[in-house]
């Protein structure tokens, strides 16, 4: 919005002060380029044109003067925008600042909340770990490496292994 309404585009502050430098110096070179020219003229045509080099004369120091305070008001004006704008840039570098902030904070309390959620999942299987329940004084009976969850899957002559807290035992199915 400031480069559409501003009369000269710059992208920093450094570049709008040599800007307004180098508007300066040519200003100053055009003066100076005037001078020049008048005081070469001023001899060819003094006799002629004596009246009208007085009224010019007048004239010169108010005109500089006007001119003067014009790019000085100018400046200020530019100066102004400048500092608008370099606050503007300012406050939105805070806020952004501030949402990082935020957002570090709201994923340390995630990470946190997830490594509670974490550590009680790990008691949870931990509580339900066959060791414990065997250490409760409960067995596990295996045939062919798995778990024996019905007697109808028992056969007369299949060996078993049953595992217990201190260990396992091996053992043959008699059916009655």
């Amino acid at each position: 919005v400031l480069d559409a309404v501003s009369h000269t585009r710059v992208k920093t502050p450094t570049a709008a002060a040599e800007f307004l430098i180098a508007h300066t110096l040519r200003t100053a070179d055009v003066l100076e380029h005037y001078a020049t020219d008048l005081q070469q003229k001023m001899p060819l045509r003094l006799q002629q044109e004596k009246e009208l080099l007085e009224r010019w004369v007048a004239r010169i120091p108010a005109k500089l003067e006007m001119r003067l305070h014009t790019e000085h008001f100018r400046q200020e004006r530019i100066i102004y925008r400048m500092d608008v704008s370099l606050r503007s840039r300012l406050m939105q570098e805070t806020y952004r600042l501030q949402v990082h902030q935020r957002l570090a904070s709201a994923l340390s309390a995630r990470i946190q909340q997830q490594c509670h959620r974490l550590e009680l999942l790990e008691q949870r299987v931990k509580a339900a770990s066959p060791d414990v329940l065997l250490k409760r004084g409960y067995s596990i009976t295996l045939k062919d490496g798995k778990a024996v969850t019905s007697s109808s899957a028992l056969k007369e002559g299949d060996e078993l292994v049953t595992r217990v807290a201190q260990g396992e035992f091996r053992s043959k199915v008699t059916l009655k």
